[in-house]
């Protein structure tokens, strides 16, 4: 049986380490969520005010600061309980992250390249019929692409379709995305691919979805995506109001008439299914406020028609590409509320009042507790540990330029490394190279000591400046992403222990 000294000896060698963790406390209850195993687990309060010193003081200084302001006898007890859970759960082992690589399931990586893509999107056009204020293809963003002139031709989507078919009959879902520009200024293409795919994939499935402003979408439009089974993207911002602010033709004058009447052909014609098959894309812009989010749900009411259980994604403009703030010190935009605290309060008000779901709040926060619901659990403290949220380049998704260069993904940086092209495919060295050992050489120093490397879904996106993987940047954004991590987890503690039924639906929510 241990004595007092030798639990002060046994604490101070596992915390001198420095294990990666992090507490939570709702007020009701206080947990601890360990890096090692990914486990979060309930702590007892006496455990709780020590883990707590061990975390704002150094091992020595907090243990005997324990000891005279709780007694010996406390400590001793505290440390029993400590040794017996790092004994049953594991927890507590890991100090630093030494193998930073892709998951798992991905160690395969360049036979899943060559089995295995998902998603095939194609930029049909660098055409637009709008000139939004948010835009990021407007010129004012130096890693962006620029609204251009070009189409992408039958010849290239075709090559696209033909490596679709040839590198991924190992793939569960597949499908052709349809990008732009706005691409029903291309629709012939649209019509050919869809044609082309089908005659290629036979019985086999294969999906297809757009991303549209809606202006364009007339009753003969949203005839044929439904008789293809599109899925449909549709960006609108909110009420006429909102929607105008930003989203206007190259004249100026505001698009709200002509987006909604192709969304509502849309709604029409797919009928039942609408609500599954057509989503809306919402950006979230200045000025910020909760009374603006509050008057963006209001779209629904205003739209008898649109369905109130559609998803719509809504998201803040990208970095840079609106004026948030003037010259040093003198803000242009003040936030009362943000996004996420906004959603926060919708979904909890749902769940206390079993209301009708929020249109916006709850794709948000539905996805972000589902994906913490169902995250591995280690029964023994792993030393694997995945890229951050960094998919496979080449696996789950290909982007083909107009010229019919690859790229990670739509919202990866113009500037960033190609990966391949339809005539020659995915080129492996530069995948290895560019988003495997340079994303590892970059990323592991800061991630090596973070306590939320497991949870944390940063990608090449957060990291690339320049067309080359910047520390600087990825650096700036993994404060962010910790931020938000330590805010869910509060969150989803709280909501868990009221709405524990309701939670644990969750683990049968599909991911996307």
């Amino acid at each position: 049986m241990k004595t007092k000294m030798h639990y002060k000896e046994s604490m101070y060698e596992l915390f001198e380490k420095k294990p990666l963790f992090k507490l939570v406390d709702t007020g009701n209850e206080r947990y601890v969520y360990d890096t090692g195993t990914n486990k979060i687990l309930k702590c007892e309060d006496e455990i709780y005010k020590l883990l707590k010193e061990l975390c704002l003081k150094n091992t020595k200084q907090a243990i005997d600061e324990y000891i005279e302001k709780y007694g010996e006898d406390t400590f001793a007890y505290v440390s029993k309980e400590i040794d017996d859970v790092v004994k049953n759960e594991c927890i507590f082992l890991e100090n630093k992250v030494t193998n930073f690589d892709l998951s798992p399931h991905f160690k395969n990586w360049e036979e899943q390249i060559d089995t295995s893509l998902q998603i095939l999107t194609l930029e049909i056009t660098e055409k637009c019929n709008y000139r939004c204020g948010y835009c990021v293809y407007k010129g004012h963003m130096d890693e962006k692409r620029v609204h251009g002139i070009k189409n992408m031709s039958f010849d290239i989507a075709k090559k696209a379709i033909d490596y679709l078919f040839g590198h991924s009959h190992n793939g569960k879902d597949k499908a052709i995305g349809f990008y732009g520009g706005e691409p029903l200024l291309n629709f012939e293409l649209v019509k050919k691919c869809v044609e082309y795919a089908n005659s290629c994939f036979g019985t086999k499935k294969i999906g297809f979805t757009i991303t549209t402003n809606g202006s364009l979408v007339t009753k003969e439009i949203a005839q044929f995506l439904f008789d293809h089974d599109f899925t449909v993207l549709v960006s609108v911002d909110g009420p006429k109001e909102i929607h105008d602010a930003y989203r206007k033709f190259a004249n100026g004058k505001g698009t709200y008439k002509r987006t909604i009447a192709g969304l509502e052909n849309l709604v029409s014609v797919y009928g039942e299914v609408a609500q599954e098959k057509i989503m809306l894309s919402m950006v979230y812009t200045p000025p910020f406020s909760g009374q603006k989010l509050d008057r963006i749900s209001e779209l629904w009411k205003e739209l008898s028609w649109l369905p109130n259980e559609m998803t719509s994604m809504i998201t803040y403009p990208e970095e840079g590409s609106v004026r948030t703030h003037g010259k040093p010190g003198e803000v242009v935009v003040q936030e009362d509320k943000d996004l996420g605290l906004w959603a926060y309060e919708k979904y909890e008000q749902g769940l206390e009042d079993s209301a009708e779901s929020n249109s916006i709040s709850n794709p948000i926060l539905n996805k972000t507790f589902a994906l913490l619901m169902q995250r591995p659990v280690f029964q023994k403290s792993s030393s694997q540990y995945a890229m951050n949220g960094c998919c496979v380049p080449g696996v789950r998704k290909l982007y083909v330029s107009v010229a019919g260069d690859f790229h990670l993904c739509e919202k990866i940086s113009s500037l960033a490394p190609i990966i391949g092209h339809v005539d020659i495919g995915v080129d492996k060295e530069k995948v290895k190279k560019h988003y495997i050992d340079e994303y590892r050489d970059v990323s592991l120093p800061l991630c090596k000591n973070c306590w939320a490397v497991r949870l944390c879904r940063s990608c090449y996106i957060d990291a690339i400046k320049g067309g080359e993987l910047d520390q600087t940047k990825k650096e700036r954004h993994c404060h962010m992403h910790r931020k938000t991590i330590e805010k869910d987890l509060h969150q989803f503690c709280f909501l868990r222990e009221i709405f524990p039924e309701k939670f644990n639906s969750l683990y049968d929510y599909e991911i996307r």
